[in-house]
C-alpha cells in the first residue's frame, strides 16, 4: 500500500483476507503478533532492509504491551516480486487470525497503520513524524548534503517529544544518522556524543557500535576505538571476528606505542 497517514492506509489497503469484526485482542488475548519483512533480492533492491529496521524500531517500545505482543523478523520471498518491500503480518496462533500481506511498505505512516490494523498496537503520531524526518535526513546524507542532514536529524529528535522514552530504538536510529552527518562535517565531538547515546539506547545493535568506533577513529583516539570494539563484542557476540580483525588493523597503526587495549584482542 501507499499511504501518508494511518487514516488513508485504513481506507486504501488491500489484503488477502478480511479482518474479523471482533477485536483480535478479544479473540486471542495476550498472544504475540508477528511481522515478517521479505529480504529476498527483489525486495532488498526496493529498500526492505530499511523497512525491517523501521518495524524493529516501532515494535521495540518500552511498553510491556508492545514488547509482549509483537515480534519482527525477516523472511524469504512471499510473492508479488517487484511490488516490495513486501510484509506479512498476523497473530502467532496456529490456524487462527488472518495472515495479511502488504506491498510497497516504505513510509513510517504505512508501517504504523499495519501495526494498528493488524496488531492493535499504536505508534504515536510524534514518532511517525520523527521517523519521516529521519528518512529525509538519510536521503540528504546520501546526497552529501551533510549540514541539511544534521539539521533534519535534529528536527527528528525534537519531534519525538514526550514519546521519546518509550521508543529508544527510534531515537538510536536517528542519532546514528546524525552521528554520521556530524562526522562528515568534522564535528567529531558531536559524532562521538550521538554514537555513545545510540549505544546506550540500543546496545544490541551492531551499527551503533560501528558508528562510535568510526567517530573514535576520526578523533585519532585509537584506545577509545579499541574500547568500543571490546564493548561491541560484549553486547553483540556475533561481531567478534570482525572486531578482532579491525582491532588488529588499528593496533598495527600504533606499533611504536600500542595502547594496552591491543592486548585484549
Amino acid at each position: 500500500i501507499s499511504a501518508l497517514s494511518r487514516k488513508r492506509a485504513r481506507t486504501t489497503a488491500t489484503t488477502a483476507t478480511t479482518a474479523p469484526s471482533t477485536p483480535l485482542s478479544a479473540l486471542f488475548g495476550a498472544v504475540s503478533g508477528e511481522i515478517e519483512v521479505c529480504q529476498n533480492k527483489h525486495c532488498r533492491k526496493q529498500g526492505s532492509a530499511e523497512t525491517l529496521q523501521l518495524f524493529h524500531d516501532f515494535a521495540a517500545s518500552t511498553s510491556d504491551r508492545s514488547a509482549r505482543r509483537c515480534s519482527v523478523s525477516e523472511c524469504g520471498c512471499i510473492g508479488d516480486c517487484g511490488k516490495g518491500p513486501n510484509v506479512r503480518s498476523g497473530w502467532a496462533v496456529a490456524g487462527k487470525g488472518p495472515a495479511k500481506e502488504w506491498n510497497g511498505v516504505v513510509r513510517p505512516a504505512t508501517a504504523a497503520a499495519i501495526m494498528a490494523i493488524d496488531l492493535e498496537l499504536d505508534v504515536p503520531d510524534a514518532i511517525v513524524e520523527a521517523y519521516e524526518l529521519h528518512l529525509e535526513a538519510a536521503d540528504l546524507l546520501k546526497s552529501r548534503s551533510f549540514s541539511q542532514s544534521e539539521a533534519k536529524s535534529s528536527a527528528a529528535l525534537d519531534a519525538m517529544g514526550a514519546a521519546a522514552p518509550e521508543f529508544p530504538s527510534v531515537e538510536a536510529t536517528i542519532r546514528i544518522g546524525r552521528s554520521e552527518a556530524r562526522a562528515a562535517l568534522n564535528d567529531h565531538a558531536g559524532a562521538v556524543e550521538d554514537a555513545q547515546a545510540a549505544c546506550a539506547l540500543d546496545a544490541g545493535r551492531a551499527r551503533s557500535w560501528w558508528a562510535l568506533r568510526d567517530a573514535n577513529v576520526a578523533t585519532g583516539d585509537v584506545a577509545a576505538a579499541l574500547d568500543t570494539l571490546y564493548s561491541a563484542v560484549e553486547h553483540v557476540p556475533s561481531l567478534r571476528n570482525m572486531a578482532q580483525a579491525d582491532a588488529a588493523a588499528l593496533c598495527s597503526l600504533e606499533q611504536e606505542a600500542p595502547p594496552p587495549q591491543c592486548r585484549v584482542f
